[in-house]
């Protein structure tokens, strides 16, 4: 995965998280406007993840963008949040 630009310290250790956990994993955290860091596949779903530090918090676009996206967005904050999440995915049917 090839990482540029700024992100919160522990994004590099939740994608090896995801992807511990058999997840793909595409950043897309360069593309702003709110858009969450991660796009992520794991057992016929795809959803959208936002990478935030233990005290983090949204930023107003992120708010936004959250709003009026028409699916979930996870926000992950560490291992016991990603895999509560890939639990979720792997026993959802879809």
């Amino acid at each position: 995965m090839f990482v540029h630009g700024k992100r919160d310290k522990n994004h590099i250790q939740i994608v090896s998280y995801l992807e511990e956990r058999g997840c793909e994993v595409f950043c897309s955290a360069d593309l702003g406007d709110g858009f969450p860091d991660l796009v992520v596949s794991y057992n016929n779903h795809t959803f959208l993840v936002e990478v935030k530090s233990e005290t983090g918090e949204l930023t107003q676009a992120q708010e936004r963008f959250f709003m009026r996206w028409l699916a979930p967005v996870h926000v992950v904050r560490n291992r016991n949040q990603v895999n509560l999440l890939v639990d979720y995915y792997q026993t959802k049917r879809g």
